[in-house]
């Protein structure tokens, strides 16, 4: 049998491959004839089984996680975050916005204290399904 550990990864690994491979439409409605579905079942089925495919993604692989490695996990991930702030002309370390964020969350938590309250108006229908979703 296989170790917990190969399972993962053997799943793991599967996710990467179905994301950059993808199943086809005749696939998916060969593997479902040969599991017994009707000519129905598999017509209302198969579309919603397959995978288009080449959708780019990132699997690292490490023989252990030490602090060493999750150190450069995170010079990675703070590395990524840079170069998309660059192409998408973004400010990644702009303060001005954090501190815009922080007087927004103060308004939020009044908000969500007292759900009633006029503030409530002020905001968009977005961020108002966010606080229902929040009760």
């Amino acid at each position: 049998y296989p170790s917990l550990q190969q399972e993962l990864l053997a799943n793991c690994f599967a996710q990467s491959r179905a994301l950059m491979c993808g199943v086809s439409q005749s696939e998916i409605e060969a593997a479902c004839e040969r599991a017994g579905l009707s000519h129905k079942q598999t017509k209302i089925l198969a579309p919603h089984k397959v995978l288009p495919g080449n959708r780019p993604s990132t699997t690292l692989v490490m023989q252990g996680l030490s602090a060493s490695h999750l150190g450069a996990l995170l010079a990675l991930y703070e590395h990524r975050t840079v170069v998309s702030a660059a192409i998408w002309d973004i400010n990644p370390f702009d303060q001005y916005g954090v501190e815009q964020g922080k007087l927004i969350a103060k308004t939020l938590l009044s908000v969500m204290d007292e759900p009633s309250s006029d503030e409530e108006s002020a905001f968009d229908s977005s961020t108002l399904g966010l606080l229902a979703r929040s009760e």
